[in-house]
């Protein structure tokens, strides 16, 4: 007689559903609860929620030490923080403390009732519009999240390689004369932008250190041409960091306010340049040479061709893209795009990414080593019957390209970012617009960035584009074979940014892209 089978035990039902989540347990909870309030059923959410602190009676400063969780040999910054900061403006600090350069999405959350986790909701900000945040950063003082010593606030950035801080107050004391905000200390330098994440970059500083890890050559090869000759990991670097207010109370409309120890005078009848920019004369100058308002791939871009006869076709390329290029404050012209971004605009851009996330489940399966390579326009099938259809072979690359999937043996998963912004399209839309020009080698970002320019602009962007590439990029030794350029090598360093234009109709009949496709476009060229 067979055996019955033993039912599953609620332990390993529980497991499962983790498992199908990635592990990610806010994800598994949303779904949990969705499902519930679906079936009209209550759902208990009388746990603990954010509360603002009182207030103290007078000012204070809190000096924290900020660690980025998981590093090995542990990485840190000290700083001194006014109470009375937001947490837009203590976002701003951190930034400049490690040197991050703000080119992805960031959230706060608060400890709870002394938790060690990060389950309590996020606040919000011009990133994250979840309607379960506690409040914007804008409107949250420092003061208000933190009052003692050990009290601690948890900050992520950078959805996609998610790295994780902890700020701890060491001490609370009056507020004195000093900065509102400075870096007093620190240990090891901040890891590169878009390097992988912490696990990855431990391994990597481990195996330059000589220590075995599981990297492999071509592993190591990748990753001293991203870090560069002359990166240290045991340099923090902290120089300059004694006064971050010209940084901290910066906004996106009065130039007084980034800059408030310096006199700007505009006199309205005159045409003239942003402070930034006065050195330059527009007759004869490129205002794309050393202009913080470009997203670091077209600054790299412009870098390399500076000193060629490239640099006047990128001149005309970025005003036939209607970039602007002299906003005041420098990070004003990437705020106006998004500020003009409507949700339906987001949601129609995004919505073949959201809905590919969504469908990815317990997991996509992809051909293994032992698979033969797949044609270009293979179709990986999804195994589930119930799952959304098949999805393109390159759609799913830039899936991965973007930060929205990974590759986990033989399965493709959907990233906790992915998970994340897959419920908010304004979220999701920008996360698409960092990721376009990241996560390659600086050289293929640049090269995204002359199609981003071309799909910005006024012309067919694909044609446009196979006919400028040879001739511009072999001058400015943009290629990737040591034989030299290959037209083909230059598409697959773009594959993303045209996969992501097609997959939302962002081209018109003549190749022209659609004035939601350019918005993006733009919005990846420029920089916060």
């Amino acid at each position: 007689m067979p055996r019955k089978k033993k039912p599953a035990s609620g332990q390993d039902l529980a497991a499962a559903v983790l498992a199908a989540h990635g592990g990610d347990v806010r994800a598994m909870m949303r779904t949990l609860t969705a499902g519930i309030a679906e079936r009209g059923g209550a759902v208990d959410d009388s746990g603990p929620r954010f509360t603002p602190r009182p207030r103290p009676a007078e000012p204070v400063t809190f000096r924290v030490r900020v660690d980025i969780d998981n590093a090995k040999p542990p990485i840190w910054r000290r700083l001194d923080l006014a109470g009375d900061l937001t947490l837009a403006q203590v976002h701003r600090a951190l930034q400049s403390a490690f040197m991050w350069q703000d080119m992805h999405l960031h959230a706060f959350t608060p400890q709870i009732d002394g938790a060690r986790d990060r389950i309590a909701p996020s606040f919000g900000n011009d990133g994250l519009d979840d309607p379960d945040a506690p409040a914007s950063e804008d409107e949250v003082r420092l003061d208000e999240v933190v009052s003692s010593r050990g009290d601690r606030l948890f900050y992520v950035y950078d959805m996609g390689d998610s790295w994780e801080h902890t700020l701890t107050v060491e001490d609370v004391r009056p507020r004195g004369d000093g900065p509102a905000a400075s870096c007093i200390g620190g240990r090891r330098a901040t890891p590169m932008e878009d390097s992988g994440g912490i696990w990855h970059y431990n391994e990597v500083v481990a195996t330059l250190g000589g220590k075995e890890t599981t990297l492999d050559e071509e592993d190591l090869a990748e990753a001293r041409e991203w870090l560069g000759g002359d990166f240290d990991p045991d340099d923090p670097d902290l120089d300059g960091l004694d006064d971050l207010d010209s940084v901290v109370f910066r906004t996106s409309t009065a130039a007084s306010s980034l800059y408030p120890h310096i006199e700007i005078v505009f006199d309205e009848d005159d045409d003239i340049l942003p402070p930034d920019l006065r050195h330059a004369d527009p007759e004869t100058d490129s205002l794309l040479v050393d202009n913080p308002r470009l997203a670091p791939a077209f600054a790299h871009l412009v870098d390399v061709a500076e000193e060629t006869e490239v640099l006047p076709i990128l001149d005309d390329l970025a005003a036939a893209a209607q970039l602007d290029i002299v906003g005041w404050p420098p990070g004003a012209p990437r705020a106006d795009l998004f500020a003009g971004l409507s949700r339906e605009e987001a949601e129609a851009v995004t919505r073949p990414w959201s809905t590919l996330v969504q469908a990815l489940g317990a997991g996509l399966p992809v051909p293994g080593a032992a698979s033969p390579a797949p044609e270009p326009d293979a179709l990986f099938a999804l195994d589930e019957p119930a799952a959304a259809g098949q999805w393109p072979a390159d759609r799913l690359r830039a899936a991965v390209a973007l930060g929205l999937a990974r590759k986990q043996s033989s399965r493709l998963y959907a990233t906790r970012a992915g998970r994340d912004t897959a419920v908010a399209p304004v979220r999701l839309w920008r996360f698409i617009a960092d990721g376009l020009t990241t996560r390659r080698t600086r050289d293929d970002t640049a090269i995204a960035a002359l199609a981003l320019l071309l799909v910005a602009g006024d012309q067919p962007a694909h044609e446009a584009f196979t006919g400028l590439a040879p001739r511009l990029l072999p001058r400015l030794g943009l290629y990737r074979l040591s034989t030299g350029f290959s037209l083909e090598t230059a598409l697959a360093s773009t594959e993303t940014v045209w996969t992501v234009v097609e997959a939302c109709d962002g081209f018109d009949a003549d190749g022209r892209a659609t004035p939601a496709a350019r918005r993006l476009a733009r919005a990846a060229l420029l920089t916060s």
